[in-house]
């Protein structure tokens, strides 16, 4: 990678396991800025007007309500559309931490492929991060709403939006330095450090 300040980005589905790497890799590197995007949704909703944006305040996997009956092309068209709010949000966040000189790790499915693309003078790595075994994704739902108050009910009831959203974006994986296949927190953290140490300076 280039010298100064760089971002990395953690993609992928909901209970994949995005946080935990993120906020563990943020140690590992000391970088003490750690982006979900999950956070800059909740953000533009305290500023925004449901009834103007409802993309907005609707999530990744029911954005296709809004195009019209569930099938694969509203799916994909709804997600995208609901992703595409959060480009100029990370964009700018990206520039101001360069500017200052901090390095800055995003994480959230909101990171796609059309996002990365325009990305081409940006100092980045970028993971997916996946869990290709559906009972370990679906264990990982439970444990989510286990620290939850309010149980969240969409990911099961979604789960074959979720499972073609990721499909969809492993279309495009080679936008990715490397997909990570997150069976282990260890394990994966070393994966995405080894990617991070073989990248030349001049990246």
């Amino acid at each position: 990678m280039k010298s100064g300040p760089f971002a990395i980005f953690l993609s992928g589905v909901p209970g994949t396991g995005k946080t935990t790497l993120a906020m563990k890799l943020a140690e590992r590197l000391k970088i003490d800025q750690v982006v979900s995007t999950d956070t800059i949704r909740f953000v533009l909703r305290g500023v925004s007007d449901e009834k103007k944006n409802p993309i907005l305040f609707s999530v990744s996997h029911d954005s296709w309500r809004y195009f019209g009956e569930k099938n694969a092309q509203n799916i994909w068209k709804g997600f995208c559309a609901h992703c595409e709010l959060f480009f100029p949000v990370m964009i700018y966040m990206i520039k101001k931490s360069f500017e200052e000189g901090r390095s800055i790790i995003f994480e959230g499915v909101h990171i796609t492929p059309d996002f990365l693309k325009g990305l081409d003078s940006i100092n980045f790595l970028s993971f997916f991060i996946s869990v290709s075994e559906d009972f370990v994704l679906r264990d990982r739902y439970l444990m989510k709403n286990a620290s939850r108050t309010i149980p969240h009910n969409g990911w099961e009831k979604n789960f074959d939006v979720i499972r073609f959203i990721e499909h969809k974006i492993l279309e495009n994986k080679n936008c990715f330095d490397r997909v990570i296949e997150n069976k282990d927190v260890s394990e994966s953290i070393n994966q995405i450090l080894g990617v991070i140490n073989e990248v030349p300076s001049n990246k």
